[in-house]
C-alpha cells in the first residue's frame, strides 16, 4: 500500500480510536457492540492474521448501525472502523503485518534481526515477519500428516517456491513463473473447505512470493536475510540446507481445476433475510418476514461436499397465484453457506399484499429443495409517517420550480408546492389531505398521493392556478397536512412582503394551538381513542388468550384436587377442546369487534355517525316498542286527569315507579319507605299512580292501603 494512503488510513484509525474511548460514547454501546468495538480496535497488538476472527465482529457492528438512528456520528465511526478492519484484518497477511508495523507493532522473536538492505526500521520489521511466516508455513505444509491431504500439481507449486529463493542470482522470469505457482495454490484453496489451517499457510507462502520475487532488491534482501535465519536457527524437518547448486527451472503448469468430492448439490437448508437496495442485512435468516420486507435474500446451506459452478432455477409463486422463474449462478466450493441476490423493491412494497411465497430451487429439471416463507405485518412498523418540518416553493402548472424550496415566497405565484421531511422509517404508498386556510376565511382543499421510502424529503404536488390569484394578497396562509382524518402537521406559510416560506411555526402531530377549534380538539381526542384500540388490538386479543389458558389450567386443577387423577385427565382433554375453539372463536370475534372500534373512533366524523345510526336503529325502536306493547300513548300517562283514588304506603325499602304496568318499563322514579302515594286503580299485579302530576305503575307486592 502506498505509504501516503496507509498514512491516511493510520490517521482515521486513530480518530477512531479516539472517538470510541470516550466514556459518554461507550455507554451508549450495547455489550455485545462495545466488545466487537474492543476486540477490532486491539487485535493488532497480540494477534496473528485471522480474517474468520474478525469477520463475525464487523457483522455484529453493521447490524448494529440500526439501535443508533438518533446519532448518526456513531454509524459513520462505526463504518469508519468496520472499513479499516474490512482493509486490514481480512484482506491477507502481508496488508495486515504492514498496517500493524506502523501503528508501532514489533514481531516478538529471540533470533537476531536479519540483515537490512533499505536501512529502515520499518523494512528490518516487514522482512522479520515475512521470514517467520514463510518458515512457519513452508514446516506446516511440509509435514507428514499434511501432504496425503494436497494433490500433486499443489505439492510442486509449494517445492518450487521454496527452492526459488537458493538460486545464485535473479532472473526477470523468476517473477512470472512465481506468479503462475502462486495461481496453482490459490486454484487449489477449494480443495481444503474443511482445514482452513492449511489455506491460511497457503496464503501466507503467496503473499510472500508475490513480494520477494517481485524485482532483484527484493530477491537478494530476502536471500541474505533468510540465509542468515537458517543459519542462526536449526532448520525445520524435511527443509534442505540451503546450497549454492542452482535448481533447474520447471517447466510451467497450467492451473489445475480441483477435483469434485461429490457428485449431486444437497442442500440441508434455505433460510431468507429482509435486505435493502445495496445488499445489506436488515432482519430475517429464518422462514418468516415482514409484509415490509424490501428485497427477499436467500441462504443456501449445501451439506455436500459439491464443487463448481452451476446455474439454480428458483421457482417462486406467491399466495395470490402469480409466480416468478429466476435463475442465478452459484460458485459452490463444497459444504457452507452461499447468498442469493434478493428480489424485491426499495419501496418495501413488494410483499405487501401476500401471506406466504414458495420456493422451488432447481438444477436443470431436478428439484434441488422445497420451502416456504410466511409474510407477517410487522408489529413494530410505523402506522403513518412522522412530520418533523415542511419547506415551500413555488413551481408552474408543469411542476418546474420557479420559487427554490425554503425561499421567501412572493405574492403572484401559481402553486404553492410543501416538501415534507421524514423522521421515521415508515414505507408505503399514502393519501394525505392537504388543508390551506387563507385569511379572508376561505379554505382549500386537495388530496395527493405520495410514496415514501423510510426518513427522507419528498415533494407533493402544489395547489394554485396559472393565473396566480390564489396567493395574490400578502397573507399569513395556515397550512395543514392531515392523514386518515389525523393531523400530522401544521404551519404558518409567509405569503408576500418578503415573507419566508421556512420561517413557520410548526405544530406538531397533535399538539393543539391556541388557535385550534373545538371541533379539531374533539377530532383529535377521538382519532387517539381509535389509534390506540390499533395499537393495543394485539395486546388485547393476548390477554384474552391468557385469560382463557388461565380457566383451563384451573378447571383441570380444580378437577385434580376435588376428583382425583382420572377426572382431571378427562378435564383437560374436553377443556382443551373447548379451549381451542374458544381461542378459535375469540380470534374471529375480537379481530371483528376491534376492528368496528377503530372504524368507530376513526375520526369524530365516522363517531358521529355511528352514534346517530344507535339512536335510529336501537333506542328509537326500543322506545317504540315500550308504547306499542302495552297500548299506552304518552299523553294518557303523562298528565293525571281528575279521578277517584285512594291512599296507600310503601312496604318496601325502595320500589320503583314505572312507565308501564312491565318490570322490563323505564324507571321513572322510586318510592321509599312508608311513603305515601295516590293509587287510581289496579291493573293486574301493578297499581296506576299519581307520581308528581304524571302516570306511573308499581308492584301491588309492596304497597298497602293507609
Amino acid at each position: 500500500m502506498d505509504s501516503t494512503l496507509l498514512q491516511q488510513k493510520i490517521n482515521d484509525w486513530k480518530r477512531v480510536n479516539e472517538y470510541f474511548s470516550q466514556s459518554s460514547v461507550a455507554s451508549q454501546l450495547a455489550s455485545d457492540e462495545k466488545q466487537a468495538v474492543v476486540f477490532l480496535l486491539e487485535y493488532w497488538k497480540n494477534n496473528e492474521f485471522n480474517p474468520s476472527a474478525c469477520e463475525p465482529k464487523i457483522e455484529l457492528l453493521k447490524a448494529c448501525d440500526k439501535l443508533h438512528s438518533a446519532n448518526r456520528e456513531i454509524i459513520e465511526k462505526s463504518k469508519t472502523l468496520r472499513g479499516l478492519a474490512q482493509t486490514f484484518y481480512t484482506k491477507d497477511a502481508e496488508t495486515f503485518n504492514q498496517f500493524r508495523v506502523a501503528l508501532g507493532w514489533k514481531p516478538q522473536t529471540k533470533t537476531p534481526t536479519p540483515v537490512p538492505t533499505s536501512g529502515s526500521q520499518n523494512d528490518d520489521s516487514l522482512m522479520m515477519i515475512r521470514i517467520e511466516k514463510w518458515a512457519k508455513a513452508y514446516q506446516y505444509l511440509k509435514r507428514d500428516d499434511i501432504i496425503p491431504l494436497m494433490d500433486t500439481d499443489e505439492l510442486t507449486a509449494i517445492e518450487i517456491l521454496g527452492d526459488m529463493w537458493r538460486r545464485p542470482k535473479y532472473n526477470p522470469s523468476m517473477k512470472e513463473e512465481a506468479a503462475e505457482m502462486v495461481k496453482v495454490l490459490v486454484a487449489s484453496h477449494k480443495l481444503h473447505s474443511a482445514n482452513r489451517e492449511i489455506i491460511e499457510h497457503s496464503k501466507n507462502i503467496c503473499s510472500v512470493a508475490r513480494n520477494v520475487y517481485e524485482n532483484e532488491e527484493a530477491f537478494k534482501a530476502f536471500k541474505t536475510a533468510i540465509t542468515k535465519y537458517y543459519k542462526d536457527n536449526r532448520p525445520p524437518e524435511r527443509i534442505p540446507t540451503p546450497t549454492p547448486t542452482p535448481t533447474p527451472t520447471p517447466k510451467k503448469k497450467p492451473t489445475p481445476i480441483p477435483q469434485r468430492r461429490d457428485t449431486t448439490i444437497i442442500i440441508k437448508d434455505v433460510v431468507f433475510a429482509n435486505a435493502n437496495d445495496t445488499g445489506e442485512f436488515i432482519n430475517g435468516w429464518g422462514k418468516t418476514l415482514y409484509t415490509d420486507t424490501q428485497f427477499i435474500k436467500p441462504k443456501i446451506i449445501l451439506s455436500s461436499e459439491y464443487y463448481g459452478s452451476e446455474e439454480i432455477t428458483v421457482l417462486v409463486k406467491y399466495s395470490d397465484g402469480e409466480s416468478d422463474t429466476l435463475k442465478y449462478t452459484v460458485d459452490f466450493a463444497g459444504a457452507g453457506e452461499y447468498l442469493i441476490p434478493g428480489w424485491g423493491s426499495k419501496s418495501g412494497r413488494a410483499f405487501s399484499s401476500y401471506s406466504y411465497v414458495d420456493y422451488t430451487f432447481m438444477q436443470g429439471s431436478k428439484v434441488l429443495y422445497n420451502t416456504r416463507v410466511s409474510i407477517k405485518p410487522n408489529p413494530n412498523a410505523p402506522k403513518a409517517p412522522v412530520i418533523s418540518d415542511i419547506k415551500f416553493g413555488a413551481t408552474d402548472y408543469n411542476g418546474n420550480i420557479k420559487v427554490p424550496f425554503g425561499s421567501p415566497l412572493p405574492r403572484g405565484i401559481q402553486y404553492l408546492t410543501p416538501r415534507i421531511v421524514v423522521s421515521n422509517n415508515f414505507r408505503g404508498i399514502v393519501t394525505l389531505e392537504m388543508v390551506f386556510q387563507h385569511e379572508s376565511g376561505s379554505t382549500d382543499r386537495t388530496t395527493t398521493e405520495v410514496r415514501i421510502d423510510g426518513a427522507g424529503e419528498y415533494t407533493l404536488v402544489g395547489w394554485g392556478n396559472n393565473d396566480g390569484t390564489v396567493y395574490g394578497q400578502n397573507e399569513n396562509l395556515r397550512f395543514t397536512l392531515n392523514h386518515n382524518g389525523k393531523q400530522l402537521y401544521t404551519t404558518v406559510v409567509k405569503i408576500g412582503s418578503g415573507g419566508n416560506g421556512n420561517n413557520h411555526t410548526p405544530t406538531p402531530r397533535r399538539q393543539i394551538s391556541s388557535s385550534e377549534s373545538g371541533w379539531d380538539r374533539f377530532n383529535d381526542t377521538i382519532s387517539s381513542i381509535g389509534e390506540w384500540f390499533e395499537e393495543k388490538s394485539e395486546i388485547i386479543q393476548g390477554i384474552l388468550m391468557f385469560l382463557i389458558g388461565a380457566i383451563y389450567v384451573i378447571v383441570v386443577i380444580a378437577a385434580w384436587i376435588n376428583e382425583g387423577f382420572w377426572s382431571a385427565l378427562l378435564a383437560g382433554i374436553i377443556g382443551a377442546v373447548i379451549a381451542g375453539i374458544a381461542v378459535y372463536a375469540i380470534a374471529i370475534v375480537s379481530s371483528i369487534v376491534l376492528w368496528l372500534l377503530q372504524l368507530i373512533f376513526r375520526n369524530a366524523w365516522t363517531f358521529i355517525i355511528t352514534m346517530v345510526l344507535v339512536l335510529v336503529f336501537f333506542i328509537l325502536p326500543m322506545i317504540s316498542f315500550s308504547s306499542d306493547d302495552y297500548d299506552y300513548d304518552y299523553n294518557e300517562y303523562s298528565y293525571v286527569e281528575p279521578q277517584t283514588s285512594d291512599t296507600y304506603y310503601c312496604t318496601a325499602n325502595s320500589l320503583n315507579i314505572r312507565q308501564a304496568p312491565s318490570t322490563t318499563a323505564t324507571s321513572i322514579g322510586s318510592l321509599s319507605l312508608n311513603e305515601r302515594v295516590e293509587v287510581l286503580e289496579i291493573v293486574g299485579d301493578f297499581a296506576k299512580i299519581n307520581y308528581k302530576g304524571h302516570i306511573g305503575y308499581v308492584s301491588t307486592k309492596y304497597i298497602s292501603k293507609y
